[in-house]
């Protein structure tokens, strides 16, 4: 439709990068997916584990490149052997990830009732890393009863226990001594990481020596009012801690530092930050025009889906917003690895009845949507290759006897297998939202340009279709792109750019009769009605010259000099009408006249010389 509307380069440029960026978002749907199989359904699967916790990232990356590039090789098989076995188990899938929407609704409703047990270790007003409570107690001192003897030394009592651990005390810390059992008031282990020392006179952090252990609930429930809380932004520097404005904070300047298990921030956010991390969500609302080969009624089918699927989607994103605001407290949900929780899922929890629905659903949600990418993204390739607008992509137009792309396919594997090969894609992932935001940016405006040009096959069947909505469309994508990273921007600009101009220079031997054109021929003839409006100003005036040529024989100008004369009476600001006369019928004389259109087309020599062309069949 680009390449119909604006001309086959703005529609081989964009076409290409937003087949690009469907590729890349297969792969990356595929790495969320074994994701969640190696962290929550299956982590003893990991073939690479690390002899040392610093390499357990690298030991990450590595287990999904092995079993990315499993699952895309299946995958790959899956669309080879047919799309109607992708479209049978797209139902599958779609019904996983409705339970699983549900679950979550149905879980928000009864936490008003039972709020599930979730609670987040707290010291004063700022949050504990749940991996440092190693005894599960959010406690700077426990009381342990135990038998054995007691030394005393410069006054203190030190109690041996039966394990011959030597608990460090005073007299008042002992609150029974009888029959040789005591119970001893020691340190617990987030005592040693604030303090030097395991002793109860030890040096220790002046904000922990200031402020209390407390426990709160991460998930307090629907009924809890946790939302007038959540209402305000709470934007985070990279490196700053996460704090619970509700809870007392002691009057210490002590700055939190890495060396303490708190929770930090590990980038800085803002809303346009989100923006771009949000925004690859909502890039498969076009899952089924890529296909619209397939389907039955492409003409009736595409609007409707792609309405309800912005309508559904909108619909289940801001209720889920709203929902995870009204029960999960703010310092878990911007703890954006789950650190406070000892990594467990939170939205699993918060889901009913169990934290397997989530699980499951996901999983099989990611793999339905990079299944939807290796089937749209090869038919989006094979449409371009059709067109015969870029000549190395000839081959991949050609595929199996009932059309399936199967080169297209190929080369589309391959390029998923760069995207999961790398592993990691929080780089590469604003790029891919430049790329579709840029593909929903010239639909836009080739649905306006239509409209304003009238074009007479441009008949869209919506009853509330107006120009003003693409326009709207348009400068929202474009403001998103640059909201969203305006370094990206330019960067996916600059490849659309490249690719327009090869296309230009190499390509494009198509001709479509182009909105731009259109446009131009719209605006020639809107400027020539205006110059009849009245005469023209002293100013405005532009000299208008007729040049009568004679041709020789071999059809050359006689005298080329008068062009050369022409030109320089109008300087190159006026209007040059040439004209010459050749005498026979026009049937007969119809290769010397297409001679004489070449020669004086070419200004007689001058090919600087702007000017209009005339010839004449006199008999």
């Amino acid at each position: 439709m680009i390449s119909r509307s604006l001309g086959p380069e703005f529609g081989g440029a964009v076409g290409l990068c937003f087949y690009l960026g469907t590729t890349f978002a297969g792969a990356m749907y595929i790495l969320g997916a074994i994701e969640i199989l190696l962290m929550y359904i299956a982590p003893q699967a990991a073939i690479f584990v690390p002899s040392e916790p610093e390499g357990e990232g690298a030991a990450l990356l590595n287990n999904m490149r092995v079993y990315g590039s499993i699952c895309l090789l299946l995958m790959a098989l899956l669309v080879f052997v047919g799309v109607k076995y992708v479209n049978k188990l797209a139902s599958v899938f779609l019904a996983c990830v409705i339970i699983s929407i549900l679950s979550i609704y149905i879980g928000a409703l009864v936490s008003a009732f039972i709020p599930p047990n979730f609670s987040v270790c707290m010291l004063g007003n700022r949050t504990v890393n749940g991996h440092a409570l190693h005894d599960s107690q959010c406690k700077k001192t426990v009381l342990v009863q135990s038998a054995g003897p007691m030394e005393q030394e410069d006054g203190n009592l030190t109690f041996m226990s039966e394990n011959a651990t030597a608990f460090p005390t005073s007299m008042t810390s002992l609150t029974s001594l009888t029959s040789g059992l005591v119970d001893v008031n020691t340190t617990t282990s987030l005592w040693q990481q604030f303090c030097e020392g395991p002793e109860l006179n030890a040096t220790c952090d002046d904000f922990f020596t200031h402020s209390k252990f407390s426990v709160i609930e991460g998930i307090p429930g629907l009924a809890s009012g946790i939302i007038t809380e959540n209402l305000w932004s709470t934007y985070l520097s990279k490196g700053e801690v996460l704090e619970k404005q509700s809870l007392p904070s002691p009057p210490v300047s002590t700055p939190a530092t890495n060396q303490r298990p708190y929770v930090f921030a590990d980038i800085t956010t803002s809303f346009t930050l989100l923006v771009g991390i949000f925004f690859p969500s909502v890039t498969g609302i076009m899952a089924g025009s890529n296909r619209s080969g397939d389907l039955k009624d492409a003409q009736r089918s595409i609007p409707i889906g792609t309405i309800l699927a912005i309508l559904t989607t909108s619909l289940v994103y801001l209720s889920s917003v709203v929902l995870f605001g009204c029960c999960i407290d703010g310092v878990v949900l911007r703890d954006k690895f789950g650190d406070s929780v000892k990594g467990n899922l939170v939205v699993g929890t918060l889901a009913w009845p169990s934290p397997w629905v989530i699980v499951i659903g996901s999983f099989f949600s990611t793999c339905g949507a990079g299944l939807q990418s290796l089937t749209g993204a090869p038919r989006l390739l094979q449409a371009i290759a059709k067109d015969n607008i870029i000549p190395f992509l000839r081959v991949f137009g050609h595929g199996k006897a009932n059309g399936e792309p199967t080169w297209a396919l190929l080369l589309t594997a391959f390029i998923a297998e760069l995207g999961i090969l790398i592993a990691s894609l929080d780089l590469v992932a604003p790029i891919l939202s430049m790329f579709f935001l840029m593909c929903y940016l010239f639909v836009n405006l080739a649905c306006a340009l239509q409209t304003l040009l009238r074009t007479p096959n441009w008949r869209p069947r919506f009853s509330y279709y107006h120009w003003s909505l693409s326009f709207l469309g348009m400068t929202i994508c474009l403001a998103l792109m640059f909201i969203s990273s305006w370094y990206y921007a330019i960067v996916a600009m600059v490849i659309a750019g490249m690719i327009y101009k090869y296309i230009e220079y190499h390509g494009a031997e198509k001709e479509w009769g182009d909105g731009i054109r259109g446009l131009s021929l719209s605006a020639a003839r809107y400027a020539l009605l205006r110059l009849e409006e009245g005469p023209p100003h002293t100013k405005n005036w532009r000299p208008q010259l007729l040049v009568l040529l004679k041709l020789d024989e071999d059809a050359h100008v006689k005298s080329p000099r008068l062009l050369t004369f022409a030109s320089q009476l109008k300087a190159g600001k006026g209007l040059t009408i040439v004209g010459t006369v050749l005498s026979g019928n026009f049937l007969h004389s119809y290769g010397e006249a297409l001679a004489a259109e070449q020669v004086i087309g070419w200004g007689g020599g001058s090919p600087w010389l702007q000017h209009l062309l005339i010839i004449c069949m006199v008999s």
